[in-house]
């Protein structure tokens, strides 16, 4: 820690980005780490545990030649922000979307956007706050903030704007976008409309540090999203798998689903896992989202051993189209059997605790690990198991 913090202060040239919200900072990172030049980032964006350890080797790698170096601030438990503030001390400061995440440790969204607004009061005078204008709860920081602000979104109040914003699959998410009397059309390789405010964090951040928008754009454009959110996965057989596995908040899924509800394809499946952040019980909750996603697919798979909560109050129809397994083993060779050319699959679950993006990758290529109970927080296209035969 003592050498981090002398090289920190020895960082005369790097200017520090720190990207917080409730959704959607993965892939802003990810993005602004694209968009700007000279650029280091944490990459481990499928460790979601960030700590101390992590916030070190940023540290260390901007140390060679970096002007930039961008890192992702999460507010759980109460306090992380605070913690990691002094040692990182960043000069831009980005929010994307205040939601319910976390649960339990804010108890509402409010409490959530007190959290993660630390990090906009922590910006000095000559920093930038680079803000959500669409959100209220990530304007509204704006007025805490002693640096200048910087606002996107998609109405006529944002410094920078996204419009004509479109993404019915099988086409990305694209817009047309609008700063400082220049406009630009920019086509992503990202899925869904739920990623414009990633897309115009990073563009706003761009800007506010002096990159042309067009070239902004034109890094984004070449960006393609990572592992786990909303990541498509194409088989030999012509089916495709949308990895959105990196975790399932209640709040966040209808925007999920929005993106089945869209697509223009043969035929549509959700396959759901653990869901979190939800207040009540289990059961109304399953079953609830159970509904909602039978609306927008035509065949839905829950996994895990809260699976059986989602098949109550199901009519008929309902209960013909809904399959419930506690292993995901037994998902696996039932979502294989029914599978056919042109299928479009939603996998939604937490990569804590479901990995689920084993359904896509072994249907995609080999992949032999089925442990359950696994704990590695990592994506497991990038883990070393998943070519070993383990035993169940």
């Amino acid at each position: 820690m003592a050498v981090a913090i002398w090289r920190r202060n020895r960082q005369k040239h790097v200017d520090y980005i720190g990207v917080t919200g409730s959704s959607g900072k993965s892939t802003a990172l990810h993005l602004i780490a694209a968009a700007l030049p000279a650029v280091r980032s944490m990459r481990r964006h499928y460790h979601l545990n960030y700590d101390e350890e992590d916030f070190i080797a940023l540290i260390a790698a901007a140390s060679r030649g970096a002007r930039f170096a961008v890192a992702e601030f999460t507010a759980s438990p109460v306090g992380t922000i605070e913690k990691r503030l002094p040692l990182v001390r960043p000069k831009i400061g980005v929010a994307t979307v205040i939601g319910d995440d976390h649960y339990a440790d804010f108890r509402g969204a409010e409490n959530a956007a007190r959290e993660k607004q630390k990090l906009i009061q922590a910006l000095p005078p000559d920093g930038v706050a680079i803000l959500n204008a669409d959100d209220p709860l990530v304007i509204a920081m704006a007025e805490v903030s002693q640096a200048r602000v910087v606002s996107y979104g998609t109405g006529p109040g944002a410094d920078l704007m996204g419009r004509e914003i479109a993404a019915a699959w099988p086409d990305r998410l694209s817009m047309t976008v609008a700063y400082d009397g220049n406009s630009v059309p920019l086509q992503t390789q990202l899925v869904g409309t739920q990623q414009t405010p990633s897309v115009l964090a990073a563009l706003a951040t761009a800007v506010a540090v002096g990159v042309p928008l067009a070239d902004a754009a034109a890094r984004i454009a070449a960006t393609p999203p990572i592992k786990g959110r909303m990541n498509p996965i194409e088989s030999r057989d012509g089916v495709t798998f949308l990895d959105d596995g990196g975790k399932a908040t209640l709040w966040t899924l209808d925007a999920a689903f929005d993106v089945l509800r869209q697509a223009r394809t043969h035929r549509k499946l959700i396959v759901l896992g653990h869901l979190s952040d939800y207040s009540g019980s289990a059961r109304r909750t399953y079953s609830r989202v159970a509904k909602t996603a039978l609306a927008a697919a035509d065949q839905v798979i829950f996994v895990g051993p809260l699976a059986r909560q989602a098949r109550h109050g199901m009519d008929d129809d309902q209960k013909s189209r809904l399959h419930m397994f506690e292993d995901i083993v037994a998902a696996r060779d039932f979502l294989f059997e029914m599978l056919r050319p042109g299928d479009l699959v939603l996998i939604k679950g937490s990569l804590r605790s479901d990995h689920l993006e084993r359904l896509a990758l072994a249907h995609a290529e080999e992949h032999n690990c089925w442990r359950r109970n696994c704990k590695k927080w990592h994506h497991c296209s990038t883990c070393h198991y998943r070519f070993e035969h383990l035993p169940r």
